[in-house]
């Protein structure tokens, strides 16, 4: 699009596609499950139960530190309310829900993950086409198509992923195991691949790396994915906040280290052969810490 119609074209799609999306979450958003129209009656009555017992934990939580409070002013300490505890800030949940982040190992391994998976799209997403271009001799106009084609296989592999996931549960296999071998097997898989598609002068080769890599990356639906919701318990949705928000820091980051790269060493490999590397140590961090089970703990 950016070779036949220009930057502004682009920048108009993606204006487009973000407005479309923040109309769909004004007409389809609700402040409750109950008051969105688009929830079913068996869904509905799950999350009601579920939010029945977050909330149940919360009042506990509430009516023993009212109690902490009543004692303490009785005995000349400062009272603390049932309201104020509820009302605590924004910025104090998104702090206290950093610490629990940074003091669950397992937490922090599916962080490292979601930044290694991050960090090879953006690389691959923005400097492949460049690279085809440059090292192969690909028109402009056809490596971007052939960027996009391969990216548009991982809207599918993820299928194959879940198949998979069956097939090895069905075999007993534990779920650590399987999140261990999802996102362990696809980390190693996208390094190797990456690694050769740098190092290759042959254009077949670097393509089929490409897939390679595209391919490893659709298996994380086997692993991380599965990560804040299976560790996180009540905080989960705070934990995947503030762990997403870590993680796409890679498209902060990428830029200006690949095109650093590229213009120390005068070549495209170390540009790319840093995502194999990230990806072993992620791998390496990951395998080992990554738990399956919610530890003890209250709603932030």
């Amino acid at each position: 699009m950016v070779v036949s119609y220009g930057w502004e074209a682009g920048l108009y799609l993606i204006a487009a596609v973000v407005s479309s999306a923040a109309l769909m979450w004004v007409l389809a958003g609700a402040s409750t499950p109950k008051e969105c129209r688009y929830i079913g009656a068996t869904e509905l009555a799950f999350l009601n139960k579920v939010c029945q017992q977050d909330d149940d934990d919360d009042d506990d939580d509430n009516v023993a530190a009212a109690a902490d409070g009543a004692a303490a002013s009785s005995t000349g300490g400062t009272e603390t309310s049932t309201q104020e505890i509820k009302q605590e800030g924004a910025l104090a949940k998104l702090w206290k829900g950093l610490l629990l982040l940074l003091k669950s190992p397992a937490a922090m391994s599916v962080v490292f993950v979601a930044l290694s998976n991050n960090w090879t799209q953006v690389t691959f997403d923005v400097y492949a086409p460049q690279y085809y271009t440059s090292h192969f001799n690909v028109d402009a106009r056809e490596a971007g198509a052939l960027v996009a084609g391969i990216r548009s296989m991982g809207l599918i592999m993820p299928f194959a992923a879940v198949w998979l996931e069956e097939q090895l549960t069905a075999r007993s296999i534990s779920a650590r195991r399987v999140r261990q071998l999802g996102s362990g097997g696809a980390l190693s898989l996208a390094a190797c691949s990456i690694i050769v598609f740098a190092s290759t002068n042959t254009f077949r080769v670097a393509a089929a790396a490409h897939v390679g890599v595209v391919f490893a990356l659709s298996f994380h639906t086997l692993g991380y994915y599965h990560g804040y919701t299976e560790i996180g318990g009540a905080n989960s949705g705070l934990l995947a906040g503030i762990g997403n928000q870590i993680a796409n820091m890679a498209g902060l980051v990428v830029p200006v280290l690949v095109v650093w790269l590229k213009e120390v060493t005068g070549s495209w490999f170390w540009s790319f052969a840093q995502v194999a590397v990230i990806s072993v140590v992620a791998a390496c961090i990951y395998i080992p810490l990554i738990q399956v089970e919610p530890p003890k703990q209250k709603r932030v």
